[in-house]
């Protein structure tokens, strides 16, 4: 009987190596929108995580607390500051050996946000010892010049009714990907419009509809005629469409549906001209774990992230994934770790 012959030890590590990478880039090139994602935070060893998906690096503790190593906690009470005193800590502050702290903008804030937990909504193992209270965000208020966004961890809503004067916790970030994933606005460039009633945003990689359910498109002057029908959220949930020839038309995510919000707009808080005559209050497909009853939806005369009844009838904007391109992939690097 012929043996195979056996492969040299340093032979079978490279290629395991090389095969566990093939698995990652598959993955990756795959991935429809990792800022939506769950999320995956990679502990640095020195007080700060960096999330996987955003690449912004985050301070565990809340400005306050301090950072135990050896216990991996924070010790310590989170102070409150005016949004003033908050946004005055940005270049302030010399942590792990970085001075290039800063507060974060409203979605950065957002992105750290665990909708399926409460009290506090957050991952308390990257985030130890948070409290379920208010955070501010770098982010003004477009419509009202006196206010400012917090997100409440309790829940994970956010809102821009509260004035700068109130104290509420801080938590820095420094570092993060190019701006439009995590950008406040939402300019034309971040669009395809895809001439069907649909546009693409790039950033995401979702696929829209440009009027809402009960609207029709009036390709000939981009405009959406007529009025959004009205669905409670269990209705709302079982809507499907067959636009543009596809079929696999959703309710978004409420991660989904903020994506739209451009925080620089008011009334609405959407970009106008791709998404003409847009209703206000709309529903996601998430529940909330805190208080059942009222699941998300997103007010667009501001983007206010909350929760509302869910008998009460809301609009409805459906969305779907863009089917990823194929693409090829450079096997060099593979090749080179063989022969090496």
């Amino acid at each position: 009987m012929n043996r195979m012959p056996q492969l040299p030890s340093h032979f079978l590590t490279q290629m395991w190596s090389c095969l566990r990478w093939l698995a990652l880039m598959s993955l990756l090139q795959w991935a429809a929108s990792p800022a939506l994602a769950a999320k995956t935070y990679l502990n640095n060893g020195d007080g700060t995580v960096t999330d996987s998906a955003t690449s912004l690096v985050w301070m565990r503790c809340s400005m306050g607390q301090t950072w135990n190593g050896p216990a991996s906690t924070c010790t310590g009470a989170a102070l409150g500051y005016t949004w003033e005193q908050a946004n005055a800590l940005t270049g302030t502050v010399i942590f792990a050996g970085q001075s290039d702290w800063r507060m974060p903008n409203i979605r950065e804030l957002q992105s750290i946000v665990d909708r399926t937990v409460s009290d506090p909504s957050i991952d308390t193992v990257a985030f130890v010892n948070t409290p379920a209270a208010h955070f501010w965000s770098a982010s003004a208020s477009a419509n009202e010049s006196i206010n400012a966004w917090r997100v409440g961890f309790f829940n994970g809503g956010a809102s821009n009714g509260y004035s700068r004067s109130e104290a509420y916790h801080v938590r820095l970030v420094r570092g993060g990907q190019p701006l439009g994933l995590l950008d406040i606005t939402r300019p034309a460039t971040d669009y395809a419009d895809q001439g069907n009633g649909t546009v693409l945003h790039t950033p995401t990689q979702l696929v829209w509809q440009r009027c809402a359910v009960g609207q029709t498109w009036i390709w000939t002057d981009s405009s959406c005629s007529g009025t959004a029908s009205i669905h409670t959220w269990e209705a709302a949930k079982l809507l499907t469409s067959t636009l543009a020839g596809h079929g696999d038309w959703r309710l978004p995510t409420q991660e989904e549906l903020l994506s739209l919000v451009d925080y620089k707009r008011s009334l609405p808080a959407i970009n106008g001209p791709l998404f003409p005559n847009s209703p206000i209050a709309t529903w996601s497909s998430s529940p909330n774990v805190l208080y059942s009853r009222y699941p998300w939806y997103v007010d667009f005369r501001a983007g206010v992230d909350s929760g509302y009844d869910n008998a009460f009838p809301l609009s409805v904007r459906l969305v779907r994934t863009a089917t990823a391109p194929a693409r090829s992939m450079n096997l060099t690097p593979i090749l080179m770790l063989l022969l090496d």
